[in-house]
């Protein structure tokens, strides 16, 4: 029985989701490809998984759900794999330009620090923090709920606390509130804080561009890894 729950780990994969700060941006061995040395790489390692990361620096909570699902369309195993899930900041917002089609990428991402008339028009004329809540928390509820209604097991994270702070308008508070309520269980902090205000507060180093480098990611795949580990129930794999 421990050979045939050993070849049952082995088999297992856990696929990482998120921007730049699951990508590995600014560590060491970030170059052309994700770095081994991000928190959900480590976590992979520990767990005795096959890692794959599956983030993209830049892009924003549409483009990061769209890749979940592909993955689980295109992944053998299907419901034995694990996904982490770095949700990102809910100001940015993604949309479909089918004729970049690089390598199967289809998405632009608007962000309030681009310097194009595209950026300055959306971010004066269309955006606003109730739209961005509203729609980031309808993503993530339905990536959930998705990842649920196929058996996978998953693991959340958010860098921006606005996702489910309370900094909207009070006539707006019912349809916010409801959905934050379903979605906050899910999402993990360490110490009460996201991966990157806690690194911060802990003064981790910091590359040039604001990423946590490799002290930062060892502590957090530390902190998680019991958790972790009892959420996948692995001392009965073991």
């Amino acid at each position: 029985m421990a050979s045939i729950l050993g070849i049952m780990i082995s088999h297992r994969s856990l696929f990482s989701f998120g921007d730049s700060f699951t990508y590995g941006t600014e560590l060491n061995d970030c170059m052309d490809n994700p770095s081994n040395f991000t928190w959900p790489a480590l976590l992979a390692k520990e767990l005795g998984y096959i890692y794959s990361c599956h983030a993209q620096g830049g892009i924003g909570n549409m483009a990061i759900s769209y890749n979940v699902l592909k993955r689980y369309a295109t992944s053998h195993f299907k419901n034995r794999n694990f996904y982490v899930i770095n949700w990102t900041w809910i100001e940015r917002f993604d949309y479909m330009n089918t004729d970049l089609d690089n390598k199967g990428n289809i998405w632009e991402t608007i962000h309030a620090t681009h310097q194009n008339k595209l950026s300055h028009f959306f971010y004066k004329h269309i955006d606003n923090q109730v739209w961005n809540l509203l729609r980031n928390l309808q993503i993530i509820h339905s990536t959930i709920e998705f990842l649920k209604d196929h058996d996978c097991d998953f693991f959340m994270t958010c860098l921006d606390d606005n996702l489910l702070g309370k900094n909207y308008a009070m006539q707006f508070t019912d349809a916010i509130s409801t959905l934050q309520s379903c979605i906050r269980p899910y999402i993990n902090t360490i110490e009460n804080k996201n991966f990157y205000s806690w690194s911060v507060e802990k003064t981790f180093p910091m590359g040039p561009n604001g990423h946590p480098l490799e002290q930062a990611h060892a502590h957090a795949a530390e902190y998680w890894l019991k958790k972790i580990k009892h959420q996948l129930r692995f001392e009965d794999l073991t």
